[in-house]
């Protein structure tokens, strides 16, 4: 590559990078997302999380997104499309927080406990009972549990750049802890 051609693009590759809009834009003071203080986890794992949020037009499709974590771990709840024209409105996401998996206990020879950690859709043996119930054999292993959790809401544009590039513009973030409730 000759030399003038590594110029050009490495020039280029610095404007875009310089004239980019930034991912992580102040919001607006007309713009914002709220979190309700109370979450739901039905008993299939399925969690539904709510609020409200308000938005001007844009330029590009809009998103309210939600995530939820307990502990270390972290997960996304699904997404809305937003409806902006500066009026407030109520959000829902709902979505399985990662996927349930198993763990098969198994006694060993000197009478310790062996864990296998096993997808939900495997099918490996477990010389338990053969099935997900009780103390030994299959032992269902939840991420998320009823109780306090730490969610976050982001209202997301997705913006073109250059007229065909989408470009993740974030317009409102909040993060609170909530109550995770069975129902």
């Amino acid at each position: 590559m000759s030399f003038s051609r590594v110029i050009g693009a490495a020039t280029g590759a610095a404007l875009l990078v310089f004239t980019a809009p930034s991912a992580q834009a102040a919001a607006e003071p007309d713009e914002a997302v709220t979190i309700a203080t109370t979450g739901r986890m039905a008993t299939d794992g399925t969690i539904t999380l709510s609020g409200t949020y308000r938005c001007a037009p844009g330029s590009g499709p809009v998103f309210v997104s939600s995530s939820i974590q307990q502990g270390t771990s972290r997960r996304s709840i699904g997404g809305t499309r937003a409806v902006c024209d500066g009026d407030e409105h109520r959000w829902t996401n709902s979505g399985r927080a990662g996927s349930v998996t198993y763990r098969c206990v198994t006694t060993s020879s000197s009478g310790n406990g062996v864990e296998r950690r096993v997808s939900s859709n495997s099918r490996t043996d477990c010389p338990g009972d053969g099935h997900p119930s009780g103390d030994t054999g299959w032992v269902r292993s939840d991420t998320y549990r009823p109780g306090d959790a730490q969610v976050q809401a982001t209202l997301l544009e997705l913006r073109r750049f250059s007229g065909w590039i989408p470009v993740p513009y974030i317009r409102a973030v909040e993060e609170r802890q909530i109550k995770l409730v069975a129902r």
